[in-house]
């Protein structure tokens, strides 16, 4: 049986997946690229927890009532306080009843918040920003994965075919 080979020529009688007696290394490179897309994701999902809190928003992009120091709790409360210095300012301008005069004191007041939605819309955006940021980082992980799937699994497809030992039934690495 020794010198009788199959029309691969693989000997007879030698297990698939096998060469000179000894197995195919087993492809690594799965399970490493598994690995670090799992440390990328843990990574990535870290981040997106961070961010969360950095911006004082919970789950389901919900103001989070519990972060006091969260950037979107900071600006309204500085946004709360400029407002209550601009009605101080006008009453003791003696523009008393701004909520209701169409005068000058209306027009400070919508100025004002003019300026503040641009603040929290600028906020915003950059809040949407870094999860869209995350959200790309975790589909590139999942693009390099298999990425690094398929290439390992060509790499020992290679590295089988240089020995000699390449059987097309049985590719290494399955």
């Amino acid at each position: 049986m020794a010198g009788k080979t199959d029309q691969y020529g693989q000997p007879i009688g030698l297990p698939s997946g096998l060469y000179q007696g000894a197995p195919i290394p087993p492809n690594d490179s799965k399970d490493l690229a598994t690995h670090a897309y799992h440390t990328a994701i843990n990574a990535l999902n870290n981040q997106q927890e961070e961010t969360l809190d950095y911006y004082g928003m919970g789950a389901g992009g919900r103001i989070d009532p519990n972060n006091m120091y969260g950037q979107r709790q900071l600006l309204e409360r500085n946004q709360g306080t400029q407002l209550n210095s601009l009605v101080n300012a006008q009453q003791q301008a003696g523009l008393v009843g701004m909520q209701g005069s169409q005068g000058l004191g209306r027009q400070q007041r919508n100025t004002a918040l003019f300026a503040q939605g641009q603040e929290t819309a600028q906020l915003l955006k950059d809040f949407q920003d870094r999860l869209a940021s995350i959200r790309l980082g975790k589909a590139e992980a999942k693009w390099q994965k298999g990425k690094d799937e398929t290439s390992g699994t060509l790499q020992a497809i290679m590295n089988a075919i240089s020995a000699g030992a390449f059987t097309p039934a049985a590719p290494p690495g399955s």
